[in-house]
């Protein structure tokens, strides 16, 4: 009996290896040409949306960005001084610049275990978030809403392709989770939108008690009074700020196993985060450093790809197609580095065979290194669609295996034929 309790308590309490499933789920083709096609879309919409550039850029190629990340108080001056000078930049391309750069910082600081450093890096991911918010309202609200339905329909897609191989061992096909993806469109695409929404509620008649305090004589007695109801109210939009940063990795897997609607996304990722705190903590930490650990082997392999490729082609390749210069790689394609093997520049290609030569060898890495990105993208929703069973499962006794059918809801849905007497 003792052996029995102690096999439970250890089946119970240690369910976060399956956890380590993820990397291989992820890493399937359907999940990574969705991830893929998610940010091919992105960045084509950024790029064209760039057409009319907005950030202020000086002569230096200092942009707002930067000066914001540098204080805050010069910024609105840099603006007004630089708007109308020089050439200015794109929204998108100068967010995804600031991107790459905290990326590749981001690698560096895992292998050198600088927890500081990623707490910085993190940090400035908020506040570069902020400043597109901040200082591009328009552009942020469009491409933002844009971004989150994208995002409904490849995170819909892959958390489904993952719960159904999760949970049953199934694969799906990829149109099948498309089609999924794109009926339940309305719920993946408004779940985040719904506790933003309560805390804009809450907010407003936050608001109201602070517009009765301009009543005069006896506002700010009525402000005083209110006092309580406002703080109440805004512990309430506190808890849900907190459960929507902690809880949006587990609403799109709500809808995925529960084939449910945004409402109940929320409500079942706010209760069980709620429910069980320090163990979703403890499993999204577990994935946190699983998946970057995973992260860094697949960023490793592409650069080893790239390497070998890039060192034979230039062990072959020794002069150009005028026979006149050695080394002609170098002009298509710069010297790669670990912490930036993506290097796009393509300034030195002189020739019009060399410049047709680079812009093929850039596509190739723009591919390599989307497939990478696509990767994290595969890998968060993967990761979240696990935890989200096994967090189930501790709250509801639910197993990973019960997973929402559309064909026995279809088959529910039919009713049987009155059988008719002989």
């Amino acid at each position: 009996m003792a052996n029995n309790n102690k096999t439970g308590w250890l089946t119970e309490n240690f369910y976060f290896p399956k956890i380590f499933q993820s990397f291989r789920i992820a890493v399937h083709p359907k999940n990574l040409v969705i991830a893929f096609v998610f940010l091919v879309c992105i960045w084509s919409v950024g790029r064209l949306l760039d057409l009319k550039p907005t950030v202020a850029v000086n002569r230096d190629g200092l942009t707002e960005l930067d000066v914001y990340m540098m204080n805050i108080s010069d910024v609105a001056g840099f603006i007004e001084q630089h708007r109308q000078e020089g050439p200015a930049k794109g929204v998108f391309e100068t967010i995804w610049k600031f991107g790459q750069e905290q990326l590749d910082a981001t690698v560096i600081c895992f292998i050198q275990m600088d927890l500081t450093g990623l707490f910085l890096i993190g940090q400035n991911c908020v506040r570069a978030i902020y400043w597109v918010f901040f200082y591009h309202p328009v552009y942020a609200i469009f491409f933002g809403l844009f971004q989150l339905a994208a995002l409904a329909i490849a995170g819909g897609s892959i958390c489904r392709i993952s719960a159904l191989q999760f949970a049953k061992g199934e694969k799906p096909g990829f149109f099948e989770a498309i089609g999924f993806s794109t009926k339940k469109f309305s719920s993946f695409f408004s779940a985040p939108l719904v506790p933003l929404g309560i805390i804009f509620l809450l907010g407003f008649f936050i608001a109201i008690a602070g517009l009765l305090g301009n009543i005069p004589y006896v506002g700010v007695i009525i402000l005083g009074i209110l006092m309580p109801i406002s703080l109440l109210l805004a512990l309430l939009a506190a808890l849900i700020a907190i459960g929507t940063a902690a809880g949006f990795g587990l609403m799109y897997p709500v809808i995925a196993y529960e084939g449910s609607d945004s409402f109940d996304s929320t409500s079942r990722s706010f209760s069980y985060l709620f429910a069980r705190p320090w163990r979703t903590l403890f499993y999204d930490f577990i994935a946190f450093i699983y998946g970057f650990a995973c992260f860094l082997f697949v960023w490793f392999f592409a650069f080893l790809l790239l390497f070998i490729t890039r060192f034979f082609l230039k062990a072959a390749v020794f002069v150009n197609g005028n026979g006149d210069s050695p080394d002609v790689l170098s002009n298509l394609w710069p010297q790669l580095s670990f912490t930036n093997f993506t290097n796009f520049s393509t300034a030195s290609a002189d020739t019009i065979g060399q410049k047709i030569a680079a812009i093929l060898i850039l596509i190739n890495l723009l591919i390599i290194s989307g497939l990478v990105l696509s990767f994290l993208v595969s890998f968060f929703f993967t990761a979240n669609t696990v935890i989200y069973a096994l967090i189930r499962k501790q709250v509801d006794g639910t197993d990973e295996s019960d997973i929402y059918n559309r064909l026995e809801e279809q088959d529910l849905s039919i009713e049987p034929k009155a059988e008719t007497s002989t």
